[in-house]
């Protein structure tokens, strides 16, 4: 009995190392962020890599503008990114939802972990979920950086 207890205590034990370890790894290359957001005559598309920064305005995504995603920006990006339960992203409610009648463009953020993908749902461009407040608002002036360049 004492060695059933024991094994079973060492399965959890490794288990909850191993998703800590997958959380922390996140900086690694197989990373993708995405904000999208969308209305009638609006669009604009930002995806963020370890490398690099792309963004579109540009449905069809024939224009892309890229740049080089900075060291600091990125290690900023993947803190703000622990900080938050990738896997519950799809459960986060909306604070608003004037998407629903035209009064503001529809949001989405996408986390890509080598091949996993993790998407919230629709959410008003401007007025994101409060536990991806900080994380949506960093990518946006990661983008508005950029643009300025």
């Amino acid at each position: 009995m004492k060695l059933f207890f024991g094994l079973l205590v060492l399965a959890l034990v490794s288990n909850e190392c191993k998703q800590t370890s997958q959380q922390s790894n996140l900086s690694q290359e197989g990373l993708i962020i995405t904000y999208e957001a969308s209305a009638r005559r609006f669009y604009e598309k930002t995806w963020i890599t370890k490398d690099s920064i792309s963004y579109s305005t540009d449905r069809s995504l024939k224009e892309i503008a890229v740049s080089k995603c900075n060291n600091e920006d990125w290690d900023e990006l993947v803190t703000l990114l622990n900080a938050v339960s990738i896997k519950t992203l799809l459960q986060l409610e909306p604070p608003s939802s004037r998407n629903q009648v035209d009064a503001a463009a529809m949001a989405t953020l996408t986390v890509e972990i080598n091949n996993e993908s993790y998407k919230t749902k629709v959410f008003d461009h401007g007025n994101p979920p409060k536990d991806i407040s900080e994380l949506v608002n960093k990518v946006l002036s990661m983008k508005e950086m950029m643009t300025k360049q």
